[in-house]
């Protein structure tokens, strides 16, 4: 198995844990015998280096496109948002990083992995953990009245960037969920729309983070949005007016939906940081001490460390070529770029376990990347048909989604037995999605 912590789109658990955060980034945060700094890798000073051609005019090109890290992290400056304007800053102040990571842990022994269910024991102790962290919740939600977000992700720092924003988004998405759950219980449903309108918000707000981990988790909390949505769906007191808003929420997601490309685009820039600290010498610092373990014990690590200048340049001229086809694919659905992903994939199996093999790209950036493109089109996919599901269960005009962004074929749509059942979004373990139909009286006017 290849290491994990330089390969972030498929190897990674959801958001790991509170410790490995923290070991992420002390690894990363000290300064190298001659001073050079994590932030001083933005610029890409090494590459700059270089005199192999083909490298210097991937690099040119890569500028003129505003794609280093550094540009993103200026990019990022030159659209800062004042403090009382921006959720992230009230999202940050709510949830303090060790508050943060202690609901994190706490939130992980309570809330479900799959289906939104509780039964009799486990409501009352994920009632307890929604108390404990209430006031955080509701400063959330009060931080939401704010009109922006700007988590302003750390280009600069690469692989070793911050992202305890995102374990907040999840924290904070799950102590709604479960307070939801207990509306739920309390036979109130119509009252979990603030809860809903919330989690949703939030996810849209990470969403559109330039950041592959960011638009992945956005992803997975999403899917788990849609298990809190299939639960109030489903609850017998629920009612037409209370799905119409759960849809017109749904909707905004598919309306404000992000480019695939942008998530890709700041993949690539924390890949080119990483090359910098692979030629300098810090490749330990992104890997975890069972990862070094792992990549001493197969040789990859004296590899690395024996590798010519010629061999490092070879590496990153690939992995540079590889994510201009991969982003230049994001311009079309998944179920079209999808030959073109396979191709790729096998150009870089090939290459594997061959003399000179381009490590850096075969072994640890490139690893999996499949996955983080279906894992995209299923997130559309899982929208857009529980937005088809609402629309036909309460009435409306459902939208025109010709194809599944995953399969490239038609939703299947099927009325059966008082409800609306919907197939095509790839996600064997969701589907079919169900909304029943036969209570509902005709929406509001």
């Amino acid at each position: 198995m290849a290491p994990s912590s330089m390969r972030r789109i498929t190897k990674h658990p959801p958001i790991a844990t509170p410790l490995l955060f923290v070991a992420a980034l002390i690894g990363c945060g000290g300064q190298l015998d001659d001073e050079r700094t994590i932030v001083e890798y933005a610029d890409l000073p090494l590459l700059r280096e270089t005199t192999r051609r083909e490298l210097r005019d991937e690099l040119s090109r890569l500028e003129s496109e505003g794609g280093t890290p550094a540009q993103l992290a200026k990019a990022q400056l030159d659209e800062s948002i004042s403090d009382d304007h921006n959720f992230a800053v009230a999202l940050r102040e709510a949830l303090p990083d060790e508050q943060r990571d202690k609901a994190f842990a706490d939130l992980g022994k309570v809330y479900p992995l799959d289906e939104f269910a509780f039964d009799d024991d486990a409501l009352p102790k994920a009632t307890a953990v929604r108390k404990r962290y209430n006031d955080a919740r509701v400063a959330v939600r009060q931080g939401l009245t704010r009109p922006n977000c700007h988590f302003a992700h750390q280009h600069t720092h690469g692989l070793c960037a911050d992202k305890g924003y995102v374990m907040a988004v999840q924290v904070a998405c799950r102590l709604e969920a479960l307070a939801i759950a207990e509306l739920l219980a309390e036979n109130r449903p119509q009252q979990s729309i603030e809860g809903i309108k919330a989690i949703f918000r939030m996810i849209e707000y990470l969403a559109a983070e330039n950041n592959l981990d960011a638009r992945s988790e956005a992803g997975r909390l999403r899917r788990d949005a849609l298990r809190v949505v299939e639960a109030v769906a489903g609850h017998p007191n629920v009612t037409a007016p209370t799905l119409t808003q759960v849809h017109s929420i749904l909707t905004r997601q598919l309306n404000d939906w992000p480019a695939d490309r942008d998530a890709w685009i700041g993949e690539r820039a924390a890949g080119l940081h990483a090359f910098e600290m692979v030629r300098d010498g810090r490749v330990l610092s992104l890997l975890s001490e069972e990862e070094v373990e792992e990549i001493k014990e197969s040789g990859i690590y004296d590899a690395l460390k024996n590798a010519s200048l010629d061999r490092f340049d070879d590496d990153e001229l690939l992995y540079l070529v590889s994510m201009r086809t991969m982003i230049e694919s994001c311009d079309q659905v998944y179920h079209q770029r999808e030959p073109v992903l396979f191709d790729l994939k096998k150009t870089l199996t090939d290459r594997r376990g061959l003399t000179g093999e381009p490590i850096v790209t075969v072994r640890f950036l490139l690893d999996g990347f499949e996955g983080g493109h279906k894992l995209q089109a299923q997130d559309r996919a899982l929208c857009e048909a529980w937005v088809i599901a609402l629309a036909l269960a309460i009435g409306l005009e459902p939208p025109d989604f010709q194809l599944s962004p995953v399969t490239g074929r038609p939703y299947r749509i099927v009325r059966q037995d008082g409800q609306i059942v919907v197939w095509g979004t790839g996600d064997d373990s969701f589907e079919p999605i169900t909304v029943p139909t036969t209570r509902y009286d005709a929406p509001a006017s």
